[in-house]
C-alpha cells in the first residue's frame, strides 16, 4: 500500500488541477449516464427511441475526431479542453429542458452539441496529459484519469439515492440532472489556476501526415478498440433500461448500484497499476477482461428466468462485479495503446480512439434501435456483447505480444 500511495505522489500538482476538473464534469456525465434513459422514460419515450436520440451524441464526435487529431498535433492543446468544459453545463441544461418539454428537434440539436464538446474534450487531455507530465507517472497519471469517472459514478449513485428520502423533490430525475448540471461548472476553476508551460508536441504538416505516422501500428491499436467498442454500445448505455424492462429496477435503486459497483472500480483501478509492473499486461488486461466477458454472459441469462424471485438479485450479483473487471482494465488498454505506437502518433491515436468508440457507439445505437423495434430481447444483446468482447481481448492480447516484441528489440539494439 505505501509503495502505490508514493507512486502517486510524484504526479504533478498541475495534473492534479487537470484531474479535479475531470472529476467535477464527470459528475454530470455520470448523472447522465445513470438517469438520463430514466428520464426519457418517464416523459413517454420508447427504449428504441431512446437510443436513436442517444445515437447523436457519436455520431458528432465520430465526424470532427478524426481530423481534430491530424490539426491539433504540435499545437496547445489545454485552450481546447477548457472551451469544451465551459461549453457542456450549458448544453447539459439545454438537453434536460429539451426532454423535459419533449422537443425532438432540440433533444437531437443538443445531444449533437454534447458529442462535438466531448469530442474536443476527449481528443486533447490524454495526449495532454502524457506531454506534460513526467514518464514515470504515466501509468498513475492514467489511472487517475479514469479514476474520475468512477469516483463521479460513487458519489452521484449514494447522493441520488439518499437525497429520494430526504428531499425527495431533488430526487426527481430531471431536478437532479440540473443541480449536478450546475455543480460541474466549478471545475473550471481548478483549470484556470494551472501555472504550468505547456509542453507540446513536434508539429506534422497536413502535406506529410501520410509519411509521418506509423499507421501499420496505429491500425493494429485500433482493431481491438474497434471490436470491443461496438460491443459495448449495445451495452453500457442501455444496461439501465435492461434493469428497468427486465427486472424492474427503478432509478434510485440503479444509482445505488452503479455507485456499489465503482466503489470497487476505484479500488481496483489503484491497485491495477502495481499489478500490471508486478505480472505485466497479460494478467493486468487480458485475464481480467476474460472474467468480465464470461460474467456478462451470466448476466444476460437471468432474462430467461426472470420471472423468479431471485433473478433480479442475481443480475444486480453479476453487474456489480462484472463493471470492476472491464472498467480496471481500461486505463492499462490505453497505455498500451500510447506506448505500442509511441510519442509521435499518441495525438491522433487519442482523436481516432475517441472517433471509433463515438462511431462504433452511434452504429450500437442504430442496431440496439432495431433490436428491439422487432421486440428481440435483451439477453440476446447482451450475448451478442460478450461475443464482440470475446474477439477484441483476443486481439488486444495479440496487441501485447506485439508490444514486448518490440521492447524485446529496442533492447537488443
Amino acid at each position: 500500500m505505501k509503495e502505490i500511495i508514493q507512486a502517486y505522489k510524484r504526479v504533478d500538482s498541475n495534473i492534479y488541477k487537470i484531474i479535479w476538473a475531470q472529476f467535477f464534469f464527470q459528475l454530470m456525465n455520470a448523472s447522465f449516464s445513470l438517469l438520463r434513459n430514466y428520464f426519457m422514460l418517464s416523459k413517454g419515450y420508447k427504449d428504441f427511441e431512446i437510443a436513436n436520440f442517444t445515437s447523436y451524441n457519436y455520431i458528432a464526435i465520430t465526424l470532427i475526431a478524426f481530423p481534430l487529431g491530424l490539426y491539433i498535433k504540435g499545437k496547445k492543446l489545454r485552450s481546447w479542453f477548457i472551451t469544451a468544459m465551459c461549453f457542456l453545463p450549458v448544453i447539459a441544461f439545454l438537453e434536460i429542458y429539451s426532454i423535459d418539454h419533449r422537443l425532438n428537434g432540440l433533444i437531437t440539436l443538443s445531444m449533437f452539441c454534447w458529442g462535438i464538446a466531448f469530442a474536443c474534450l476527449s481528443a486533447t487531455v490524454t495526449p495532454y496529459l502524457l506531454l506534460n507530465s513526467k514518464t514515470e507517472t504515466h501509468t498513475e497519471v492514467m489511472a487517475l484519469t479514469f479514476q474520475t469517472f468512477t469516483f463521479s459514478m460513487i458519489i452521484v449513485g449514494i447522493t441520488h439515492y439518499l437525497i429520494k428520502f430526504i428531499v425527495p423533490v431533488l430526487a426527481v430525475d430531471r431536478n437532479f440532472l440540473y443541480g449536478v448540471s450546475f455543480i460541474s461548472a466549478f471545475g473550471l476553476i481548478f483549470l484556470f489556476r494551472i501555472n504550468n508551460k505547456e509542453i507540446t508536441s513536434e508539429r506534422v504538416p497536413l502535406s506529410k501526415v501520410y509519411k509521418t505516422y506509423d499507421w501499420q501500428r496505429i491500425f493494429a491499436t485500433l482493431i481491438p478498440t474497434t471490436i470491443i467498442a461496438i460491443g459495448a454500445g449495445l451495452t453500457i448505455q442501455f444496461i439501465n433500461l435492461f434493469f428497468e424492462n427486465v427486472h424492474g429496477v427503478q432509478s434510485s435503486t440503479f444509482a445505488v448500484m452503479g455507485a456499489s459497483t465503482y466503489i470497487l472500480v476505484a479500488l481496483g483501478t489503484f491497485i491495477i497499476p502495481t499489478v500490471k509492473r508486478n505480472f505485466g499486461y497479460k494478467v493486468a488486461i487480458t485475464w481480467v477482461q476474460v472474467a468480465a466477458t464470461l460474467i456478462l454472459a451470466g448476466l444476460a441469462t437471468t432474462e430467461w428466468y426472470k420471472e423468479h424471485w431471485y433473478a433480479v438479485y442475481i443480475a444486480i450479483f453479476l453487474f456489480i462485479i462484472r463493471q470492476p473487471l472491464m472498467n480496471v482494465a481500461a486505463p492499462m488498454t490505453s497505455e498500451l495503446t500510447m506506448n505500442y505506437v509511441g510519442e509521435k502518433n499518441r495525438e491522433l491515436v487519442s482523436s481516432l480512439t475517441a472517433s471509433i468508440w463515438s462511431g462504433s457507439w452511434f452504429f450500437s445505437a442504430k442496431i440496439f434501435e432495431l433490436l428491439r423495434s422487432l421486440d428481440i430481447g435483451y439477453s440476446y444483446i447482451l450475448l451478442i456483447t460478450a461475443f464482440m468482447y470475446s474477439i477484441g481481448v483476443y486481439g488486444y492480447n495479440v496487441l501485447i505480444k506485439k508490444y514486448y516484441a518490440q521492447m524485446s528489440q529496442l533492447a537488443n539494439e
